[in-house]
């Protein structure tokens, strides 16, 4: 395959990388590229040696982009069990159920679970879904703006009746919420330059 300059770049620089493009760019040939000549001992700079599957960190946010990276390289893999180092791709391909090939959900699961003790976790924990993950965040909210009332809060008192009632109130914060979540600043760009943009 022909790669442009910066796929190229990203395929064959040496260190982690981070790959960041628009959909359609061929982020994922460029990944799977780069994995399969570190696997592979090809070139890229600052390799001397293959490196283990089991060694490699592969995030996404989704768990389909995650499937499919991990099914390429997989495809890749056994096109090249025929080579010369045949032996050397066969263990890779036997090794890519442990690799860390998933999302950054499961791949933090994965360590807390290994690690709940450090962290005093309890090792029953659950991920909450999408309906579990609202109905905490709305219990929160009711907490906090409770706080505000009995601590005589007046000026969370006072964007309550700008806003039209502690209902309005809600929806905006949550509103606020999903818009601070999708920039690149996350929560801790709320006291930042973006705000006035919201």
């Amino acid at each position: 395959m022909d790669w442009n300059d910066a796929q190229k770049s990203a395929i064959e620089g040496g260190g982690n990388s981070l790959v960041s493009a628009s959909a359609g760019s061929g982020k994922t040939a460029v990944i799977v590229e780069r994995v399969i000549r570190l696997l592979t001992g090809g070139e890229v700079e600052g390799l001397d040696s293959p490196v283990p599957i089991t060694s490699v960190l592969l995030l996404s946010f989704n768990n389909s982009i995650a499937a499919e990276m991990k099914d390429k390289i997989h495809a890749a893999l056994i096109a090249r069990a025929g080579e010369a180092d045949g032996a050397l791709i066969r263990e890779q391909i036997d090794n890519l159920p442990l690799a860390d090939i998933t999302t950054m959900h499961g791949f933090c699961k994965k360590l807390i679970t290994e690690r709940f003790d450090a962290l005093g976790i309890d090792p029953a924990f659950t991920v909450a879904d999408g309906d579990e993950s609202l109905r905490l965040f709305s219990k929160a909210v009711a907490k906090v703006l409770e706080e505000a009332v009995v601590s005589g809060d007046v000026e969370a008192y006072a964007l309550r009746e700008f806003l039209g009632g502690e209902e309005r109130l809600k929806e905006q914060i949550a509103h606020l919420h999903g818009f601070a979540l999708s920039q690149k600043e996350g929560l801790a760009g709320l006291q930042g330059k973006w705000l006035a943009e919201y």
